[in-house]
Formats: C-alpha cells, sequence, structure tokens
C-alpha cells in the first residue's frame, strides 16, 4: 500500500473507533450551509474572481413535481432557461432501489452543463450566469425545489500532498506474490511489515486490544469511496465483498435489478465501468489499511483484515476518481447504502471550506437513514474552517482529524468542534 499523507486519519479510527462501536452518540443539531438563493450570488462572484476553479462547469436542479410534464422535461425547460445544455439525472435510476429513491426525492436532481464556449471565456462566472438566469426568470424559478452551482471536489491525502519520504508497500519488490493464509493461535498477525515494525502506528491505538475482540468480520460490509483498487494487488484477494445476485459478471446484464450491469465488487461510478481501478493508488491504500488480507505472511496487516485464517471485513469498491472523469460522489453513496454496506469510508471533500450540494447532502441523508455509518476525513489544510462533507453534522456521521502516533494534532489536518475523532495519520504504511 501506498502511504499517503492524512490517510489514515480516517482509517485507522474506522474499526477502533466506529466498526467495532455497538453505537454511535447522535449529535446535537445539524450545520449545513444554503447557497440557492439571490443572496449567495454575491460569495459566488468573489470566489469565482479568487479561486475559479472551485466552481464546475455545471449547475445542479432539484426539479419541483408537476401534473404538466415529465421532470426530464422541467428540467430541460430549466436549462434552457439558464442558457445550459446538456441535462442528465444526478442519481442514476436505482432499479428495484428506485421506489425508495422516488420516496426520498432522489430522482428530481438533475445536471445541467454550461455550454462549451461559454465556460471556456467566462469560466466560473459562465456557471453563476446560468444560475443567476434561473433565479431571474420567474416561470423558471417557479419550477425549481433547489438550484446551485457545482462545486469543485478532490481527494484527500492525495498525490499532491504526500510527503516525500513516506514507506510504500505496493505488493511487489522484497515481498513474494501470492496469497495465503496462516492458520495460527495467536492475536497478533504475522504479516512482515507489521511485524518489522512499519505498522507502529497500530500501537498508538491500542490496535491489539481490538483485535483480541475481533480482527474483522467478513459480515461487515465497508464500502471505500475513492480511486478504486488495483484488482491485482496480491494483498486485497480475500476480503472482497461480492455481489451474489450478479450471477454472471461479465453477460452484459444488470442480473440482480439494482440499476449497475455487472457490478460483482462495486462499481466504478466515475467512468460508468465495471473496472474498479481508478486514478492513482490512493483507493488502494485506504482499502489495504481497513482491511488488507491479514496474517498471511504477505505485505501489511489491515485493521479489520482477518486472523487465524479467518476472513476480514468485506471491501465494497466504489470508484469517483476515474481514469476519465472525477464524479458519482452521490450515486456512490446511495450504491452503498441499497447494497447493504454497514460503514462508508470518504476520503474527499470539497476544495473550499463552507460549500456543500443539497444533493450530496440527500445522498448522506438517505445512506444514514438506511443505517450506514458513514465516515469523512476532515481534511488536510491545517484550518479550522467547516470543511465539507466532513463537517455535516447528522446521526452516524463520522468526521476524523489526523494525529502523530503521539496524540498530537498532525500539523496539516483541519480541525474544529466537528471532528469527532482523530487518528494516526503521519508516516502510514
Amino acid at each position: 500500500m501506498r502511504p499517503l499523507r492524512g490517510l489514515t486519519g480516517l482509517l485507522a479510527a474506522l474499526v477502533v473507533s466506529v466498526a467495532f462501536a455497538e453505537v454511535h452518540r447522535p449529535r446535537d443539531g445539524r450545520r449545513f450551509p444554503h447557497h440557492s438563493d439571490h443572496a449567495f450570488v454575491p460569495k459566488l462572484r468573489t470566489l469565482a474572481e479568487q479561486h475559479p476553479g472551485h466552481i464546475l462547469n455545471h449547475i445542479i436542479i432539484k426539479v419541483k413535481e408537476s401534473d404538466a410534464r415529465t421532470h426530464h422535461e422541467t428540467a430541460n425547460l430549466i436549462a434552457s432557461r439558464a442558457g445550459a445544455g446538456r441535462v442528465r439525472r444526478v442519481f442514476r435510476h436505482g432499479g428495484k432501489h428506485e421506489p425508495k429513491h422516488e420516496a426520498a426525492g432522489l430522482h428530481r436532481w438533475y445536471k445541467a452543463e454550461v455550454h462549451e464556449t461559454a465556460f471556456a471565456s467566462r469560466k466560473a462566472h459562465a456557471t453563476i450566469d446560468s444560475l443567476e438566469r434561473v433565479l431571474n426568470h420567474s416561470e423558471a424559478v417557479g419550477m425549481v425545489e433547489h438550484i446551485e452551482a457545482a462545486f469543485a471536489v478532490r481527494a484527500i491525502g492525495s498525490t499532491a500532498t504526500a510527503g516525500n519520504n513516506h514507506k510504500s508497500y505496493n505488493g511487489n519488490g522484497d515481498v513474494k506474490g501470492g496469497v495465503r493464509r496462516r492458520a495460527s493461535s495467536s492475536s497478533t498477525p504475522n504479516d512482515p511489515y507489521y511485524t518489522n515494525g512499519d505498522q507502529a502506528h497500530y500501537d498508538a491505538v491500542g490496535i491489539d486490544q481490538a483485535w483480541g475482540i475481533t480482527a474483522g468480520d467478513s459480515g461487515v460490509t465497508v464500502q471505500v469511496i475513492d480511486s478504486g483498487i488495483d484488482e491485482d494487488h496480491p494483498d486485497l484477494q480475500i476480503n472482497k465483498w461480492v455481489n451474489t445476485g450478479e450471477t454472471d459478471c461479465s453477460d452484459g446484464v444488470d442480473n440482480d435489478n439494482n440499476g449497475y450491469v455487472d457490478d460483482c465488487y462495486g462499481y466504478n461510478h466515475a467512468d460508468d465501468s465495471t473496472s474498479l481501478q481508478g486514478d492513482g493508488s490512493h483507493g488502494t491504500h485506504c482499502a489495504g489499511t481497513i482491511a488488507a488480507d491479514s496474517d498471511n505472511g504477505l505485505g501489511v496487516a489491515g485493521v479489520a483484515g482477518g486472523m487465524d485464517g479467518v476472513a476480514g471485513a468485506s471491501l465494497m469498491i466504489s470508484t469517483v476518481f476515474g481514469n476519465d472523469d472525477t464524479d458519482g460522489f452521490e450515486d456512490a453513496l446511495v450504491y452503498g447504502a441499497d447494497n447493504g454496506a454497514h460503514i462508508s469510508s470518504n476520503s474527499w471533500g470539497y476544495t473550499v471550506p463552507d460549500v456543500m450540494s443539497d444533493a450530496t447532502k440527500e445522498a448522506i441523508d438517505y445512506a444514514v437513514d438506511a443505517g450506514v455509518i458513514v465516515v469523512f476525513a476532515a481534511g488536510n489544510d491545517a484550518s479550522t474552517g467547516n470543511w465539507y462533507p466532513a463537517a455535516y453534522e447528522h446521526d452516524l456521521m463520522v468526521a476524523v482529524a489526523a494525529a502523530e502516533d503521539t496524540g498530537v494534532a498532525a500539523d496539516f489536518t483541519n480541525y474544529g468542534d466537528w471532528v469527532d475523532i482523530s487518528a494516526p495519520g503521519v508516516d502510514i504504511m
């Protein structure tokens, strides 16, 4: 696994503080930024002047119910008033889950692309122009329940923020290939990077005590929403979530009618593909920290990777940082909820504080209402601002900051009263 700065502030806590917990304390109230009216437009203009890359080339619309036209027709009409182009749903059709999506209102969310020529010349201001046209058009605004500019999202702990002196393990080098599991009677795994001390950060969270209770359970599914995984990685072959409803992984048929074709181990929401490897190794490291095949005499030990011949937590992979696109964050959260995830691990967030899409909020609400523990990394900006989605307060939401092994806050971590827990996040194998 390739360690990336700040990453396991999210991940090391996942089992120690969340997966092994019987309950999570609900928070008092919620904090959420609203920005779908005229009052927010001047702030958007300022942001567009100072940091144009933080606003993307589309607007996001939730249409009102109408007896006169379909939701798609309404979205197209609003887009035409906005001077925008192609319209598509934010949440794809959910197959057998669609009635639940409709009950939650997810089917009424759409994206409308700003015309390429307008965005090329005016950048973020072109998106705000489209937003204002709708807000200023009495007929169009009457068809809108919510409208907003789309904000940029980034991976937290990406290679752009990684240090140069971090250890790495990618399944090659001095560790032999192949997967084998040792039937031992010890509560200490025999993975070489653990036994030689390279995973010393586990001592900081009392991992031996946790392993004395459980080292993972294949009945617990942890969704990893990130850049996907190296599907051939020798330490990620056993602890896979398997969609048993997909009876054939290559027949081009949605066998279980969940809205996705051939999604046997997860889905690449960004590229609309079953190839789970996306852009970079960030997701591979996340998945490995959670549940690398453990006690197999190979590589690293996962927090919940199993022991003594027993498999660990099941990893459901949702790729949002794809090879061709960065997209599908809301769809991924809903996918996890619909397909049995118990925990959703999210190492992503917005590029500026105090912004979050209402569509993302509704996706989180949907997941939490389904009983999913939704975990978000706090971010690596050394800031006390409200960084979303981690700062969104909701039952079963867990925001995780990064710390040194000593318990001192990492110098790069975001922090504030919205953070629930800190965990080691520096020099992680």
